[in-house]
């Protein structure tokens, strides 16, 4: 007699803890974080002497055992200086010992954590965050990967921010949900991997995704990167269902460029969203550095002194033809002033002529008028510009 389908059983936690070995190598220490899929631990490779993370997935089960060594091959053969560097894996053995990954120890606070502790971050400095994340983006999805849960505590920084000059390092870590993008095509309606506050319009309708919904987390991770405030706030549903009635607010005091960028990012239509790697590109020209998808962005006093260095430049310049003027005899003086004006004047001339001597294709152009200067030289002047202004 047909029983019906077999019931699977539950799948079973492998419990471990501070002071076990994994693959005789790697040492638990202290937990670091949990979420849903996996336990972090701060450890220790006692080969090779040196301090690692270790993502301990501590659930057992038949169909995922299956899957897991396909993923950490993938997740191992990244590489990108944005992205928290997977050192090794273990797959799950015989004796019912969990799948890990043994990362890099980023040493920092998560991003989510430097905005509850430190408050909002400089412009500058969301800025150099977002643009190392958005490389990252960029490089992965080249891959054909799709994060799916890009958020404030999925980005590690290099050390604590303490100040608006202080240079930033982020990396973006966990791609525990991560899933190949032909694969997310095959996944169930009305299902929504990743974080309520972050998920896409799409997410929360449950289409099919793709690079498009990392670019709209970003958008929203820069915006609570410059506010301090979550741009969608409320429990899972409200968060969630929010975004789809109203666009996030972006501030209107940001540079033109930024504020253009992020509502882009942040449009409700994934088509009308910019690509990692122009988001990449835009931030790095606000940034003035030589970004790639291969290298992450400079820090933000860089891009601070470059613009203090223009400026400097542009006043010495002003200062050296000043003092030039002064050098000149004062006999002379009226001269070269006048000789300098003639220049100017005459040019326009030549350029409103144009070189045939038509002038039926450009509009007429009232001669500039000029403060009047007492004296002898004022008489000059005011002769040149009638003459040459008709």
């Amino acid at each position: 007699m047909d029983s019906g389908p077999a019931t699977k059983p539950s799948p079973v936690p492998v419990t471990v803890g501070a002071g076990d070995v994994l693959a005789d190598r790697y040492r638990l220490e202290h937990l670091l974080g949990r979420g849903g899929m996996a336990e972090v631990y701060a450890g220790r490779d006692e080969v090779l002497q040196r301090p690692v993370a270790v993502k301990v997935f501590p659930w057992v089960d038949d169909d995922r055992r299956s899957q897991e060594p396909a993923e950490i091959r993938m997740l191992a053969a990244l590489s990108h200086p944005a992205l928290v560097t997977v050192h090794d894996a273990g797959p799950p053995a015989e004796d019912g010992s969990p799948t890990f990954l043994v990362m890099e120890l980023v040493p920092g606070p998560t991003l989510s954590g430097q905005l509850r502790e430190q408050g909002p971050l400089s412009e500058l400095q969301a800025t150099a965050v977002a643009c190392q994340v958005a490389s990252a983006l960029a490089y992965v999805h080249a891959q054909d990967l799709v994060h799916r849960d890009v958020k404030p505590g999925n980005i590690l920084l290099r050390e604590a921010v303490t100040g608006p000059d202080r240079e930033v390092v982020a990396k973006l870590a966990d791609f525990g949900i991560a899933r190949l993008v032909s694969a997310t095509r095959r996944t169930l309606t009305g299902t929504a991997l990743g974080t309520a506050p972050y998920l896409s319009p799409e997410q929360v309708r449950g289409e099919p995704i793709g690079p498009a919904t990392d670019v709209y987390a970003l958008g929203l991770v820069v915006l609570e990167s410059l506010t301090g405030a979550v741009a969608y706030p409320g429990n899972a549903i409200e968060s969630a269902v929010a975004r789809l009635h109203r666009a996030p607010e972006v501030p209107a005091d940001l540079d033109p460029v930024l504020h253009g960028l992020l509502l882009r990012m942040t449009d409700i239509d994934p088509l009308r969203r910019p690509s990692a790697w122009e988001v990449t590109e835009t931030l790095s020209t606000l940034l003035e550095g030589d970004v790639t998808a291969a290298q992450p962005v400079p820090a933000s006093r860089r891009a601070a002194r470059r613009a203090a260095s223009r400026r400097a430049r542009a006043r010495d310049g002003l200062a050296s033809r000043w003092r030039r003027f002064q050098a000149i005899p004062p006999a002379d003086r009226r001269a070269a002033l006048v000789l300098a004006l003639a220049g100017a004047l005459l040019g326009g001339g030549f350029l409103l002529l144009g070189p045939d001597g038509s002038s039926a294709a450009t509009p007429a152009v009232r001669p500039p008028a000029y403060p009047s200067v007492p004296g002898r030289l004022g008489v000059d002047l005011h002769d040149l510009q009638q003459a040459v202004g008709g």
